[in-house]
Formats: C-alpha cells, sequence, structure tokens
C-alpha cells in the first residue's frame, strides 16, 4: 500500500440505500461504432462498470435500479434508443459453476 501497488477502497451497496434490481446487460452494437456507443453508455447514472468485450457481446455493463419497471425503461428508452445498439439483452449467466 505505501508504494501504492494496492489500493483499499469502500463499495457503496446498492441494496442497502433503496435500489432493489441489479443487473448485468450484454449489448451488441455496429462495430464501427463499438467505443462511442460505450462511452454514451457510461455516462448514464444507472451505469457502475462498462467494459468492451471479445465474444457474445460487444460491450457488458452493470447497472442498478430501484425496481424491475425501471430497469425496463432504461433498457427501452435509453439503451435500445441508442444509435448504433443492435441488441441488449440481461445476462442470466455468466458461465460460473452453479451452487447446489
Amino acid at each position: 500500500m505505501e508504494r501504492g501497488i494496492v489500493q483499499v477502497v469502500g463499495v457503496t451497496d446498492p441494496l442497502k440505500v433503496g435500489f432493489r434490481q441489479m443487473a448485468m446487460i450484454g449489448i451488441r452494437c455496429e462495430r464501427t461504432a463499438m467505443a462511442d456507443v460505450a462511452a454514451r453508455i457510461a455516462e448514464f447514472p444507472e451505469v457502475d462498470y462498462v467494459v468492451i468485450t471479445a465474444g457474445t457481446y460487444d460491450i457488458l455493463i452493470e447497472t442498478v435500479f430501484e425496481n424491475n419497471a425501471n430497469l425496463l425503461a432504461f433498457l427501452d428508452q435509453k439503451l435500445r434508443a441508442l444509435d448504433g445498439v443492435r441488441y441488449a439483452a440481461i445476462v442470466l449467466d455468466i458461465g460460473l459453476p452453479h451452487l447446489v
């Protein structure tokens, strides 16, 4: 920590401050628009982080919402309305082993 290699930070738990719906969303977009789409999405207050990927989706984002209605409104009115976005879906399984 003294050399700046490791940092300790506090992270707010969104579920304890009024948010009830978290979602990982996969986005496919026009290839020429990928960086621009990612930059525009990063400006949305509902978005915690944005990553550009190589795989099924071009971009993955983590989001938080007060409720499911706000999540659906975000998908329809903000995300899918962006120029360059071809497809957006809530990711239900990220390939991790399932606990029994």
